[in-house]
């Protein structure tokens, strides 16, 4: 059972009256519905978060952010298959939302669902590119899709996405990239030092002195 400190249950207690008041007012408040959820969230009571998220989604079908909450509630609690649902409906509401895209080819992958990873996968490496193309998230991606092209006979495009992971700040993720590439015969162990090293030269002074 999880253990709550003192301040958490002063936290919880405030949080309960304050939106159980706005309930006793109006039943129909979404946000004290959400915010009940946010607060059983913080204290990693996911079943509870999950039943109050659900009351306000059921207000405001519409909102992909109690959606999105909704599906990190599921994947807590180990529901993959429904945080899946979930977030697929959060982009089909919201387009964009960062976190439904970098967890759905996460949750396709633990799963197994190879294809849907693969989709999902290409389309958050295109959002990465976008705004940080430096994470480890990016190369997760990247080395999946690797081994997607590799074991499809796309050896080209393998390489360029094994290519990109080698700029990870991940060290499993680089030595992956590495075993890939070595293992296509084509990539040098030098010349992957190179590249390794070249992509360093561009790390803050502090992570260099480290």
């Amino acid at each position: 059972m999880h253990q709550i400190c003192p301040s958490q249950v002063l936290y919880l207690i405030d949080t309960l009256n304050s939106q159980h008041s706005l309930l006793d007012y109006n039943r129909n408040d979404y946000r004290a519905w959400n915010g009940l959820g946010q607060a059983y969230e913080v204290l990693k009571m996911y079943p509870g978060a999950l039943e109050n998220y659900q009351r306000a989604a059921r207000l405001r079908p519409y909102d992909g952010q109690i959606r999105c909450a909704m599906a990190e509630s599921y994947e807590s609690m180990g529901r993959d298959t429904d945080a899946i649902k979930c977030f697929e409906r959060v982009l089909v509401l919201s387009g964009q939302d960062m976190v439904a895209i970098i967890k759905l080819p996460k949750l396709y992958k633990k799963i197994g669902d190879k294809m849907n990873a693969v989709r999902c996968f290409r389309r958050s490496l295109g959002y990465l590119h976008e705004y940080q193309a430096d994470s480890e998230d990016t190369s997760e991606a990247c080395l999946y899709l690797a081994e997607y092209e590799r074991d499809g006979g796309n050896v080209v495009e393998a390489s360029k996405y094994a290519k990109e992971a080698l700029h990870s700040s991940s060290d499993r993720h680089r030595e992956e990239a590495r075993a890939m590439l070595q293992g296509f015969g084509h990539v040098s162990e030098p010349l992957l030092d190179r590249v390794h090293s070249c992509w360093s030269d561009f790390a803050a002074p502090e992570d260099r002195n480290r």
